[in-house]
């Protein structure tokens, strides 16, 4: 039996780094919108960051973007997790790759735990001027 862990947060960010002899994160970059010159426009890579607690057992975590103009699913990874035990906090790190937003806009970050809501973020994403 599993039991769904709680967020206490989430973060996108260029990088988490953990540190080698205490797993320590530090979030390199830590950003709330992004830029382009062009759209549709693909970001290579970045980070996730949620750290978790009460959670128990395997479970499914799942990263979806949605489009929020048009409340359309543009990104997803799932992944199983898991949990030893419910008072340790499991600081998570999600790698995005190559992540296409089709236009400038408002997209939604969420994670879910076994399809129940842990977390989410809003992410504006913009034209930048040349």
């Amino acid at each position: 039996m599993s039991q769904v862990p709680r967020s206490l947060g989430l973060i996108l960010c260029d990088q988490v780094i953990f540190e080698r002899e205490t797993l320590k994160p530090s979030l390199i970059g830590c950003f709330t919108a992004m830029n382009s010159e062009e759209f549709p426009f693909t970001h290579p890579h970045f980070d996730v960051y949620s750290p978790l607690t009460d959670g128990l057992g395997t479970v499914i975590l799942d990263l979806v973007v949605v489009d929020l103009e048009n409340d359309v699913q543009i990104y997803a990874h799932s992944m199983e997790f898991p949990f030893p035990d419910p008072l340790q906090v499991i600081n998570l790190r999600m790698r995005v790759r190559r992540c296409a937003f089709p236009h400038p806009g408002t997209y939604l970050f969420t994670l879910f735990g076994d399809g129940e809501e842990l977390a989410h973020r809003r992410v504006l994403i913009y034209q930048r001027e040349e």
